[in-house]
């Protein structure tokens, strides 16, 4: 790549480029970021703000196909911060979020969340049989006793008259007693992330959808367990590169018989292992266009607005970038 933030290269093919200051800023401090952190680390991409810009750059010790670690910059790419890993529960909350970036680290997106009602007690059913013999032992042992039963009646009578007196006396005490208020039960909640959290989200969203590597570029083992990049590989001709097809999402694995049937004669099992951008939906969602004057393909995803992803055919030079408001275009699917 010709610079620090070379992946921005393909920019102005679609409209948009870095400032000059920007550019000057990540060439100074990713290779500081890089040699603090003992790993490669490349310039992600933009993302729009109302109030500032994030400027974003990855890690990615273990490859294109390991594991990430995010970074944004609010001072035009002088100082970086790490972005930290954000909870299913955190991705949940961001689904629901929509609209402009306010550009503010600290800013705070709040959502109301209803608490659902207490479940109403359950009251247990008596079984009927257990119910029906309980209730002949005790008839049945009444008619038995009942000779007896006439010379303890007086007792009885006395004792129970006795009780009713005491259950008088408890009665008239407790309406001197006020009944204790109900404590209120809250009916809802309100949830709270920083703007952090939803950037990290949309940074995940969008490399697992959108992260790409062309035909032939990687082989894998034949196990599967393994991926390095080609060393034979000397670029897709033109008449391959303007095909969608030439297109691999990197964390998506392919179908072989699918494969096969796509790729013909041309097919390989080392190199052939991952969905071309042609399986994903809904179709038409990504855009392949050619510029015969800079020998350039750009690879666009409209679901992604932003999304950029560039190769220059007959060589191994390629990269990809983002630059858009950070948010997915959810009516995509009504405009294909």
């Amino acid at each position: 790549m010709s610079s620090i933030a070379g992946d921005a290269d393909g920019l102005p093919f679609v409209g948009h480029a870095l400032s000059t200051a920007e550019r000057a800023a990540l060439q100074s401090s990713i290779p500081l970021l890089s040699a603090r952190y003992d790993t490669p680390v490349r310039f992600w991409g933009k993302v729009l703000g109302y109030k500032g810009d994030y400027l974003v750059a990855q890690a990615m010790p273990g490859g294109v196909f390991g594991k990430r670690f995010s970074f944004f910059s609010v001072d035009g790419g002088t100082s970086w911060r790490l972005l930290d890993p954000i909870t299913e529960e955190e991705a949940v909350f961001c689904d629901q979020l929509r609209g402009v970036y306010m550009g503010t680290p600290t800013f705070m997106y709040k959502v109301r969340r209803d608490i659902p009602p207490e479940p109403e007690p359950t009251v247990a059913v008596p079984d009927a049989d257990a119910a029906l013999t309980a209730s002949r032992e005790k008839y049945g042992a009444a008619e038995e006793g009942a000779v007896d039963g006439e010379v303890e009646a007086e007792e009885e009578e006395e004792e129970e008259d006795d009780e009713q007196e005491n259950e008088e006396d408890e009665e008239e005490d407790e309406e001197h007693h006020e009944e204790q208020p109900k404590k209120k039960r809250p009916k809802f909640m309100i949830l709270a992330v920083p703007e952090t959290v939803r950037l990290a989200h949309f940074i995940r969203l969008h490399d697992a959808a959108c992260t790409l590597v062309v035909r032939g570029q990687y082989v894998f083992t034949p196990s599967g367990g393994g991926v390095s990049k080609n060393s034979m590989f000397a670029g897709q001709p033109v008449r391959y590169a303007i095909k969608p097809s030439c297109y691999l999402r990197v964390f998506h694995p392919g179908k072989d018989e699918r494969n096969r049937i796509l790729y013909g004669p041309t097919y390989s099992s080392v190199t052939d292992r991952l969905s071309p951008i042609t399986d994903d939906e809904p179709q038409g969602v990504w855009v392949v266009k050619y510029d015969p004057t800079a020998s350039m393909v750009t690879v666009q995803n409209l679901f992604f607005s932003g999304s950029l992803f560039w190769y220059r055919p007959g060589t191994n030079d390629s990269g990809q970038v983002y630059f858009g408001n950070g948010e997915r275009d959810f009516e995509v699917c009504f405009l294909l």
